[in-house]
């Protein structure tokens, strides 16, 4: 499922031309294999990421911050400030 929202974070309510877009780029095989490159899927928490998510939940004023890798089915959190949860099922995003 795939929710679309406006600037306000209020929900698009027209998305009859949302299906006619291309939503898989045409570099994915490459981009996936960038990602599978630098083995960082699935690895413990990192301080400097932390840092950053931190930061910028400050100086955006947001209650929640994320550095997220997305892979094919899985869209993984690599830091996250404001959240529990390290892994989304991407069916589910």
């Amino acid at each position: 499922m795939l929710i679309v929202y406006d600037g306000r974070n209020l929900p698009v309510t027209d998305n009859k031309n949302m299906y006619n877009q291309k939503l898989i780029p045409e570099n994915e095989t490459d981009r996936l294999k960038a990602l599978h490159r630098y083995e960082i899927l699935d690895t413990p928490p990192d301080g400097a990421f932390d840092r950053i998510t931190a930061i910028a939940a400050r100086l955006l004023k947001v209650p929640i911050a994320i550095v997220s890798l997305v892979d094919s089915d899985l869209i993984w959190f690599k830091s996250h400030y404001g959240l529990i949860r390290s892994k989304v099922v991407e069916a589910l995003a």
